[in-house]
């Protein structure tokens, strides 16, 4: 027994515990440097979204780094590649949907390529961190949020909202206040754009005759 006892505490002790690795944080050059290389690893790449395509159940995204100059740089882009069957979080199709041009994303995946051989990122899950400046989005995510696949902070710091501005937004979006939301959502819209708010044109009115007279005496 103590022999028996010996043996399986050297075996035990030759086991080497190793803790999962976490996935590495890559710049858009360098995941796809990386990719090119032929390289496997789990990453984690943040981005703007300067494409998307769709077929069918397989969503193609261009991602650039998020640097100013990064713009131009056709080297600091990466295809990310999201496949339902591999997606993890929540619907397939509200996160896909969300994902417009002039969005920005945090995507988790594993490098490889696509099957034309582009070095692509293979995404299992992705996290907001800019919204696009699309009504239609802002929509969609609200009901995201209500139904529980977006978190309330996620949105808000992805939106730049306030708690109390977020909870009023999805107050309306509960009550189907649709045409007070739909106002709001278009004034957000353009805050996101850096746009001037819309505002109500003047009403025009006819000038007195005291007024008329102290133009003319200005004229002469």
């Amino acid at each position: 027994a103590f022999l028996v006892l010996a043996a399986a505490s050297a075996a035990v002790g030759l086991l080497v515990w190793r803790r999962p690795r976490r996935p590495q944080r890559l710049s858009c050059r360098a995941a796809k440097e990386a990719a090119g290389n032929g390289g496997s690893a789990s990453v984690v790449v943040s981005g703007k979204v300067m494409a998307r395509q769709q077929h069918g159940e397989v969503v193609f995204v261009l991602l650039r780094d998020r640097h100013d100059g990064a713009a131009e740089d056709r080297a600091a882009r990466v295809q990310v590649l999201l496949e339902a069957f591999r997606w993890e979080r929540g619907s397939f199709k509200d996160w896909t949907a969300v994902m417009q041009h002039g969005a920005e994303l945090e995507v988790t995946g594993i490098i490889g390529t696509s099957n034309h051989g582009e070095p692509s990122v293979l995404v299992r899950t992705c996290r907001l961190l800019r919204l696009p400046a699309v009504p239609a989005v802002l929509l969609r995510c609200l009901g995201m949020c209500t139904a529980g696949v977006l978190g309330a902070e996620e949105l808000a710091a992805a939106w730049g909202l306030g708690a109390g501005d977020l909870g009023t937004l999805l107050e309306l979006k509960c009550r189907d206040e649709m045409s007070e939301l739909h106002r709001r959502l278009s004034a957000e819209a353009r805050r996101l754009q850096g746009l001037p708010q819309h505002r109500g044109r003047a009403k025009r009115r006819k000038l007195t005759k005291q007024e008329w007279d102290t133009l003319r005496a200005l004229e002469g």
